[in-house]
């Protein structure tokens, strides 16, 4: 594309010439890319005939419903571990249970609500329990140590 002159030193008659211009080539554009898209939606239903994907990441334009959120999903799987998981581990049984998204990076999502929820502790890298689960397992460990000490 041509480089714009300046425009204060335009008549108006030559900056409306210039917009109109530009008005011209924005239809004609649009034009294009609609008998494309024409064309581009035809291979899509071609593609969706022989059992292929349409290429759109939300299905039926709607984002997937749960009943409980993610946060909430992620504490019912801690909560029923004995030891720290993986994110990967914690991500795969969300799934399991029944959580379902539309994300092509789930396991970062989880990630993501790892750390940043305050319910959840990470205990070493890539290793993840509830806070609560923490205290109580510390506690445990504790214990024997008192209740055999030899002063007792």
């Amino acid at each position: 594309m041509a480089r714009t002159p300046n425009l204060a030193r335009l008549s108006l008659a030559d900056l409306q010439h210039i917009v109109e211009s530009r008005r011209s080539e924005l239809r004609q554009l649009q034009r294009q890319r609609a008998k494309w898209q024409k064309k581009v939606d035809q291979f899509t239903r071609r593609i969706v005939a022989l059992g292929g994907e349409n290429g759109h990441r939300v299905r039926n334009g709607s984002r997937a419903r749960n009943d409980v959120s993610l946060p909430e999903a992620i504490t019912q799987i801690l909560g029923n571990s004995k030891a720290p998981m993986n994110v990967g581990v914690i991500a795969e049984k969300v799934q399991a249970r029944g959580y379902h998204s539309n994300s092509a990076n789930f396991r970062q999502l989880v990630n993501m609500t790892l750390v940043k929820d305050k319910r959840f502790v990470n205990t070493e890298r890539g290793m993840y329990a509830l806070k609560a689960q923490r205290r109580a397992a510390a506690g445990h460990e504790i214990r024997p140590l008192l209740e055999s000490s030899p002063g007792d």
